[in-house]
């Protein structure tokens, strides 16, 4: 079987994975791998090295990014389809708290009755919007 899932690395992503359990349906798969595991750092040791998390039930892996210099996310954006107009609205108001931009909030895309999208406080873009 093949698939494909975004890997995104944040800072703080306890923080990020608490954030994103208000916003959606989130499902913890296993435990999570810490950076102690792999550095003898104790600065590092409670960061996650890696988390598989079932958004609304497809796969999103998270980390802390360590090492990673570009504080700045590359040009991608995570996309929910979720199937009401209340699960659209329950993501934005928990997203948009302390987003570093907002590209439009709720409302008629045309193509969905329902959609918004903005970059979270983490630096990750989303696009969320309801299929029915």
């Amino acid at each position: 079987m093949s698939r494909v899932f975004p890997f995104i690395s944040v800072d703080d992503a306890q923080a990020a994975i608490s954030l994103y359990k208000q916003a959606f349906t989130v499902k913890e798969i296993g435990t999570p791998t810490y950076y102690s595991e792999f550095y003898d750092d104790p600065s590092i040791a409670n960061k996650i090295a890696h988390m598989a998390l079932s958004i609304e039930g497809s796969h999103l892996f998270i980390n802390d990014a360590h090492e990673q210099p570009d504080a700045e996310q590359s040009r991608f954006t995570v996309n929910v389809e979720v199937d009401s107009k209340d699960k659209v609205n329950k993501a934005f108001h928990a997203l948009k708290e302390d987003a570093k931009k907002i590209y439009y909030e709720p409302t008629d895309l045309g193509w969905s009755d329902l959609g918004f999208s903005l970059k979270d406080q983490f630096g990750v873009i989303w696009m969320v919007y309801v299929v029915e």
